[in-house]
């Protein structure tokens, strides 16, 4: 249940990765987390896709979705499977039982 996020495309410029995707979770405000214990804290889609990235990816340092486009530093860089993983998880934001 659910329909899932389309990754578009995505980019990594040093340790931070660019996820464009095809819909907007935000307005024109921009929403950062730099901890699990923020995300928590906050409330809607930006805020639940940051507390799934906390928790599922190492060495995540901090998570900014604005718009059609989330960015996700990582200390040390990113893997191909890391790179995979987070597409995953925003894919499956609004899934209620994923694929």
């Amino acid at each position: 249940m659910g329909q899932s996020i389309e990754v578009m495309d995505r980019a990594v410029v040093g340790d931070i990765a660019i996820f464009g995707i095809d819909r907007g979770l935000t307005g024109m405000d921009g929403y950062g987390f730099d901890s699990v214990e923020e995300a928590e804290a906050g409330t809607g889609p930006p805020a639940l896709l940051a507390e799934r990235l906390f928790g599922a990816v190492d060495r995540v340092d901090r998570v900014f979705v604005s718009g059609n486009d989330v960015l996700v530093q990582r200390t040390d860089g990113w893997s191909d499977d890391a790179l995979d993983t987070v597409s995953s998880i925003i894919a499956d934001l609004f899934r209620h039982y994923p694929e």
